[in-house]
């Protein structure tokens, strides 16, 4: 079964419902993708910031191989990371993408936040994540017109079908619809019943553009990322009005809820790698709700906003006590060095980075992150004094960073993970995070002389 098709401003159809590719492992990611167009996905919903493209098109050059689709039947969705944002820098990265990718054009390109930050080289780290090559929050001053001007010429060069936008406001919306030569294809917003963003989604459409939601479950997607407001807010899954719909029209709760979307004429993005609720996904547009049903839905609205650019601010991390996070093989370990807390360990010696300088002269991507030098200069080790304490969350598998504790990616095949905090106030706890994340197996206890990761 495939999706049903929406035609886009820019005259190009895209799918209704599609596979969003965020928090995809990259062990597995490729085998995911392959499935999805197995099961009848035509929509890819990726990024730059995924950090994993490399394996989404390994995914699609094994289904095209196997015969599954053409390259046309497919539409590939990539998004600008907000450290391109320089009009010179986006059609660089741009094509290193779409190589990272195996393709010659993405179908839709998208500005992924309205936030300029300071370019990093991808020789210097990729994806870059939040912060500049010294591990800082620090702004471009890049516009957004420059940026959307850019935007613009991959259309006129052929590298994209279509162009649009991510996170956007209504106001920056209205500005950018001023002086547009292409107008933005589509709208990528957070939205499902605790954030419907009922204006902001009014506008997009009377202004001809097609409107993805993402997270449409709610805080399902961010409780496995720590977020406290997640965490404390009840699942949509188990709300009386979703499961009472749910049981009304014999399906599950995910589909009362992407249904609720796709009647609006809102495409959805979806994710699983279980085959059953992969056929699901795709089957929420063969039956509908009343509208007083479609109104109850949207009563539930909280204004409630989970992805924030904000939590990814770490310039204010020492004030806001954010946990630091280290690394364990084994749970035993783990455990012994949480009851031995606090512990004073010994942060391991610099290493250089060892990265090609020129990440655009191949169309190849490194396999696995080479590590990369911490902030500090010195070439002495580094002794802190820190607390221990069980992380909430232990993560059996993780080849990639958490973007709300500035990790990267890290090749281990298990880990248990621990919250840490420093007990020393002279040290940013985010020089700190970055330092142990670029060094994960390095931290030794200096009194026993013990590996603790």
């Amino acid at each position: 079964m495939s999706s049903p098709v929406v035609k886009l401003n820019s005259g190009y159809e895209m799918p209704l419902v599609g596979f969003g590719l965020w928090k995809v492992n990259n062990d597995t990611c490729a085998d995911q993708v392959y499935n999805a167009i197995k099961a009848g996905y035509r929509l890819f919903d990726g990024a730059c910031d995924y950090g994993n493209e490399v394996e989404v098109g390994q995914g699609v050059a094994r289904a095209i191989k196997d015969g599954l689709v053409t390259r046309e039947d497919l539409f590939l969705v990539s998004k600008l990371w907000n450290s391109f944002h320089d009009g010179d820098k986006v059609e660089p990265i741009a094509r290193k993408q779409l190589a990272d990718l195996g393709i010659d054009y993405f179908d839709l390109y998208i500005v992924h936040f309205p936030v300029a930050l300071e370019y990093v080289d991808p020789s210097v780290r990729y994806p870059p994540s939040w912060t500049n090559a010294q591990g800082k929050i620090q702004h471009s001053k890049a516009t957004i017109q420059e940026t959307w001007t850019a935007m613009e010429s991959l259309v006129d060069k052929k590298l994209a079908r279509s162009i649009g936008v991510s996170n956007f406001s209504a106001q920056l919306l209205m500005d950018l619809l001023r002086y547009a030569r292409i107008r933005p294809a589509t709208l990528q917003i957070e939205h499902h019943p605790y954030l419907t963003q009922k204006t902001l989604v009014d506008y997009a459409q009377q202004e001809g553009l097609t409107v993805t939601a993402y997270s449409s479950f709610g805080p399902l997607s961010f409780i496995e990322l720590q977020v406290e407001k997640a965490q404390d807010t009840p699942r949509l899954f188990d709300h009386d009005v979703i499961t009472s719909l749910a049981t009304k029209y014999n399906r599950t709760p995910a589909q009362v809820l992407l249904r609720w979307a796709t009647q609006r004429n809102i495409a959805v993005i979806p994710k699983s790698n279980d085959p059953t609720r992969l056929a699901q996904n795709l089957q929420v547009t063969d039956f509908d709700l009343e509208a007083g049903e479609i109104d109850s839905i949207s009563a539930l609205n909280q204004h409630l906003r989970f992805n924030d650019p904000l939590n990814y601010d770490i310039r204010n991390d020492t004030e806001r006590e954010r946990p630091l996070i280290a690394m364990f093989d084994t749970s035993d370990a783990a455990e012994r060095a949480i009851a031995a807390s606090p512990l004073t360990i010994t942060l391991p010696t610099p290493t250089p980075p060892a990265f090609s300088p020129n990440p655009f002269a191949s169309s190849t991507s490194p396999t696995s992150s080479p590590t990369l030098s911490p902030l500090s200069s010195s070439s002495t080790p580094q002794t802190i004094t820190c607390t221990l304490s069980p992380s909430r969350h232990n993560y059996e598998r993780s080849t990639r960073r958490n973007p709300f504790y500035n990790m990267f990616h890290i090749d281990k095949t298990s880990a248990i993970y621990a919250d840490m905090r420093s007990e020393e106030t002279g040290t940013p706890l985010a020089e700190l995070a970055d330092v142990l994340m670029r060094n994960p197996a390095g931290l030794t206890d200096s009194k026993s002389g013990e590996k603790l990761t």
